[in-house]
């Protein structure tokens, strides 16, 4: 369930990251990827939630998100220059804008229905997408959580105000 919708400017940030066309299935496995590479290097710190951008026309919908594979980046911000693993990723700097953010609670499988409403409710902003979608994960990636069973993710999208024609 989306819980808060607002919109904000978001400031460019240095990542870590790769692109890969991949399956929406595989997205934690590669995630885990560029968090043991932070794990295991010294000369760099994580200070941020890992980020997935969907670059694909259309983000998955809510009939098969699994069922496609789409270009995939999958990124966590960082400090520090020098990476041991540089060789599989690269370190470059996340570009920033005005964006809508959108709160979800919830599992991740049943994202892309509010997605769907999020992308209307777009539109009837008088709005329109000018770049790939990101979600960030801001909450529980831990099933044995305790205190809260369902994950957040804020979810970004790149919009810019749609001019009225005189």
């Amino acid at each position: 369930m989306i819980q808060k919708v607002e919109f904000v400017s978001v400031p460019p940030m240095k990542v870590l990251g790769f692109k890969e066309k991949s399956s929406i299935e595989n997205m934690v496995e590669n995630m885990e990827k560029i968090l043991t590479c932070v794990g295991d290097t010294k000369e760099i710190e994580a200070f941020g939630s890992p980020i997935f951008i969907y670059h694909v026309q259309d983000a998955p919908t809510s009939e098969d998100p699994e069922a496609c594979d789409v270009l995939i980046e999958i990124c966590v911000p960082v400090e520090g220059e020098n990476i041991s693993c540089a060789d599989e990723f690269k370190v470059y700097t996340l570009d920033g804008g005005q964006m809508i953010s959108a709160i979800y609670k919830g599992p991740y499988e049943d994202i892309w229905e509010e997605k769907d409403k999020l992308y209307d409710f777009i539109e009837e902003k008088g709005f329109e997408v000018i770049g790939p979608e990101r979600d960030v994960f801001i909450g529980n990636l831990e099933e044995d959580d305790e205190n809260d069973k369902e994950d957040h993710t804020e979810i970004l999208i790149p919009v810019k105000k749609i001019e009225e024609k005189s």
